[in-house]
């Protein structure tokens, strides 16, 4: 960490001092630590501190190389918690000389002053939490109005590049301490609370990610620049990578994004990632055959109900209601149909032109029986059900079937011929058709429609929302992607 001579005699301003010496203790949102208690904070850190009631940091301080942030009455030294990143400097210098050692002391120790000016006004944000001295709300609004006026006014004066310079050595020191950047970022959008009882080179990488954060909130907006935040350390990152990986350049700008993204990352979801729409209770049961609990891989299935076109007030949501939803918490739509219903092409064409739908559009052509199965194999299926439940399939298995198109045409001719004379549709005849394509899950050569659809579910909650939805969009002529 370098600074020029006129960045340190700015540090020496005599408006500087007369912040810490005015406002600052009635603002800060940390309590400032007696030896002891610095000590056992460090060593928490994950620093190799010697000492228990004093050591090192008193050594450190008598020496010239660890500023004290005030006294007690018996004039022992107290230090801010910021002031660790000039101890585990130090602690790694040990060896060094002296002389050499104080110039660099010197340097840091201003730096952190610097850190601890600007607490006060953004370490609540970064928190989430304010600490009130014997203020109300409204008075300490108004201090710290008039603080970060006096304390912008010095930021004005400083050098972007060398602070820049500054803010990524704090975050070179973190990283040597704990370099997992992204469990970083998932701790940082955690609550406080979590976040104060770490212990370790986590904890103590954390709270200098945390020093560094202050100061690039104080240098982006007073000199609206823009930083990397502090998960980003060394490589490179391009936008569209930090964005597919977090949901935007700038994570923290964008906290909700940013959790969905690590979540998802980390397997951590909860709730439905994809919702997934079907015709009916056939298609619906075969989803549950081959996956018995969708939630639990962040998949929810939708009866439709043969309604899509209808919107009947039988469907709990109305579709584009369904859709809109899907859009607002970022959540896949899939849409599978049958095209044998020319109303659903035109109802789900309108909900694609609406920008609706994020996610998938499959047809079933002519229906789900007929796009999944060929004929002999429906029969075969149907033959064996009747069987396994100890019913004659004689008149089955002689049954006319040579006009049968359709699922509704192949539904007639089992109703008719079938011992049972009921509908063949429904959670049996879904399982059945389930286990038989798990089975066989080629037809022609070519792995069935359902099983696509099926991978392509269970693919799309590891799927980035961004990506899709910027770039590959459902096209509302053929609906495809």
């Amino acid at each position: 960490m370098k600074l020029s001579e006129d960045q340190l005699e700015l540090l020496n301003d005599k408006k500087l001092k007369s912040i810490i010496n005015t406002k600052w203790l009635e603002l800060s949102q940390n309590n400032l630590k007696t030896e002891p208690q610095f000590i056992r904070f460090a060593r928490e850190c994950g620093l190799p501190i010697r000492g228990v009631v004093s050591g090192e940091p008193s050594e450190f301080h008598s020496l010239g190389l660890l500023k004290s942030d005030g006294n007690l009455h018996d004039t022992k030294p107290t230090f801010h918690p910021f002031r660790l990143m000039v101890l585990n400097r130090l602690l790694r210098s040990r060896t060094q000389e002296h002389c050499g050692l104080l110039e660099q002391a010197s340097v840091w120790n201003k730096i952190v002053d610097l850190a601890i000016i600007l607490e006060p006004v953004f370490w609540p944000s970064i928190t989430g939490l304010i600490r009130f001295n014997h203020f109300n709300e409204l008075s300490r609004d108004k201090d710290v109005l008039q603080y970060k006026k006096v304390a912008f006014e010095l930021l004005g004066k400083l050098d972007v590049d060398q602070w820049k310079k500054v803010h990524q050595s704090i975050k070179f020191d973190a990283a040597k301490m704990d370099d997992n950047s992204e469990l970083y970022l998932l701790l940082r959008l955690s609550h406080w609370e979590n976040r104060s009882t770490l212990k370790g080179a986590i904890a103590g990488s954390l709270w200098l990610r945390h020093i560094a954060e202050v100061l690039r909130l104080g240098f982006e907006e007073v000199h609206n620049v823009r930083w990397h935040q502090e998960d980003y350390c060394s490589g490179y990152w391009g936008d569209d990578a930090r964005a597919l990986a977090y949901g935007s350049v700038h994570p923290l700008d964008n906290q909700y994004l940013a959790k969905d993204n690590l979540l998802r990352k980390f397997g951590l979801l909860s709730g439905s990632r994809v919702r997934w729409y079907v015709e009916g209770p056939t298609e619906l049961h075969a989803v549950l055959a081959i996956i018995p609990s969708p939630a639990k891989l962040n998949i929810e299935v939708v009866d439709l109900k043969g309604n899509i076109a209808t919107e009947k007030h039988n469907i709990a949501l109305k579709l584009s209601d369904c859709l809109s939803a899907d859009i607002e918490l970022r959540r896949f739509s899939f849409i599978t149909y049958d095209k044998d219903v020319s109303e659903n092409v035109r109802t789900i064409k309108t909900q694609v032109n609406k920008g609706k739908v994020c996610g998938l559009v499959a047809e079933n052509n002519p229906d789900f029986e007929f796009a999944n199965f060929s004929l002999e194999e429906l029969i075969g299926i149907a033959v064996d059900l009747d069987k396994s439940k100890g019913h004659d399939v004689t008149n089955l298995m002689k049954a006319d079937w040579s006009k049968v198109k359709k699922g509704k045409d192949f539904e007639k001719v089992y109703k008719h011929n079938s011992e049972t004379h009921r509908s063949i549709k429904g959670k049996e005849w879904g399982h059945a058709l389930a286990k038989f394509m798990v089975a066989n899950p080629e037809l022609h050569g070519k792995t069935r429609a359902f099983i696509r659809q099926l991978e392509s579910a269970i693919r799309a909650v590891k799927v980035s929302y961004e990506l899709q939805s910027k770039h590959f969009q459902v096209n509302p002529e053929d609906l495809m992607i």
